[in-house]
């Protein structure tokens, strides 16, 4: 028996794995384990798990496929037009595997201490900050959309192919703030 798994996640700077994948392998090896077989995995982040879901959409459903990707996969559909599966109708869940906090994180040389201050930053200078987003349509890339609308406030929101380039354009101070998981902020989060 062997089970294929397709991870659907992301890389983060200093870290092997996101949160998708780290998990997902430790799934597959346990699987592997507990069943007596071998398991595989294959990781994509970005636009490349787009292709992971294809892949795992047209596989025979023989119950030796799994796909662990993270909650915003169902928000696929209406975000693209023409996808080769149904986010909904071409696969089966069967379990919850992890949940894990989103955190709003600013670069050390944004003058603002709290969501209070940084919305009157944005609010004195409108459409000047830049956050950046680990994909369109992500739960990340919502979060940072749903911010702007419900703060009333304006900003850019530049785009990557997954959370790690995006945490390397904030670290480097190319972008000012990243709503982001909280497994890939911590590393480099500093209390002022």
């Amino acid at each position: 028996m062997h089970i294929r798994v397709s991870l659907c996640g992301s890389s983060f700077p200093g870290r092997r794995a996101g949160a998708t994948t780290s998990s997902g392998r430790q799934i597959a090896a346990k699987l592997s384990e507990r069943l007596v077989s071998r398991s595989s995995w294959t990781t994509a982040a970005g636009r490349e798990a787009s292709s992971a879901r294809k892949a795992a959409a047209k596989a025979d459903p023989d119950g030796y496929t799994l796909m662990i990707a993270a909650a915003h996969h169902t928000v696929y559909a209406p975000l693209h037009d023409k996808l080769p599966f149904d986010p909904i109708k071409s696969f089966t869940p069967v379990a919850r595997v992890g949940s894990g906090p989103n955190v709003l994180i600013v670069h050390p040389s944004v003058r603002a201490n709290s969501v209070k201050e940084l919305i009157a930053l944005a609010k004195a200078k409108p459409g000047q900050l830049i956050f950046v987003s680990s994909g369109v349509g992500g739960s990340l890339h919502m979060g940072a959309e749903l911010f702007k609308i419900t703060a009333d406030i304006d900003y850019k929101i530049v785009q990557f192919k997954g959370g790690g380039p995006a945490m390397i354009d904030l670290l480097g101070g190319h972008s000012q703030a990243f709503i982001c998981s909280l497994i890939a902020a911590q590393p480099h989060i500093k209390v002022r």
